[in-house]
């Protein structure tokens, strides 16, 4: 979609949340919304980083950043009662710190770091990430990836070396 698309388009952002309320268990939502922060981050990330560059300067902008933020822990409060009614939040893990933690790891910066600055695809994101989160917040085996990752990661390896990636800054 396009960056106006994210926010009206049948498959963009307001689809997203409505699947997301709808998903029928908590491992459902989970993956679902690393799906969509997959599909949808990198028409969000320009937007998101214009935002965060007149913040501090703008009101208008710091409170549309902080009412974004605290929907999408809202969000993750969701999914983690969700987990927790289903069952599948993993033992004596508090919800506020799974919330807390599904949080930390969807956050654009993340996937800024992961996508943008190591080069992971959108797929290598999506699968590593519910993998992650699968064995971190849940009781629910995370599905073995391997195989698609290193043939992923062979054709990043590829790619890199034929035009390597620059003008990022490690913070």
């Amino acid at each position: 979609p396009s960056r106006r698309g994210v926010f009206s388009s049948p498959y963009g952002l307001p689809e997203a949340i409505r699947r997301l309320q709808q998903a029928p268990t908590g491992l459902d939502a989970l993956r679902h919304m690393v799906a969509t922060r997959a599909t949808l981050n990198p028409d969000i990330w320009p937007l998101a980083r214009i935002l965060d560059s007149v913040r501090r300067e703008d009101p208008a902008a710091e409170i549309t950043l902080q009412n974004r933020l605290a929907e999408r822990l809202g969000a993750c409060r969701m999914i983690v009662e969700q987990l927790a009614r289903d069952g599948s939040l993993r033992a004596k893990l508090e919800p506020t710190i799974a919330a807390d933690l599904l949080w930390a790891f969807t956050s654009l910066r993340t996937w800024e770091d992961l996508v943008l600055v190591r080069g992971w695809t959108a797929a290598q994101y999506e699968e590593r990430l519910v993998a992650t989160l699968l064995r971190l917040l849940t009781n629910t085996p995370a599905p073995d990836t391997s195989s698609v990752s290193k043939r992923s990661d062979a054709v990043r390896s590829q790619r890199r070396r034929l035009r390597p990636i620059t003008g990022f800054i490690d913070r």
